[in-house]
């Protein structure tokens, strides 16, 4: 499920849902699934969100709505 309140760089190439740890930036982490990619940091750094859960969706979605995004600056 998706770690809301986090700070998260997104990698919006293949799954939205995909997203680098900005604490761990060579670890692609998949619905907290943790898969390495070599050198994902200089791949593609991602835009930094932080998401956050709307009222009517579950603490387990997996789904990442844009209303559930506010970019971080």
């Amino acid at each position: 499920y998706l770690l809301y309140d986090k700070e998260l760089y997104l990698l919006n190439v293949l799954n939205p849902n995909n997203f680098i740890d900005g604490r761990k930036d060579s670890t692609l982490r998949i619905n907290n699934i943790r898969r390495t990619i070599l050198l994902a940091n200089r791949l593609y750094r991602g835009i930094k969100v932080k998401i956050q859960r709307v009222k009517r969706s579950s603490p387990t979605d997996n789904c990442v709505r844009e209303s559930e995004r506010s970019c971080i600056s």
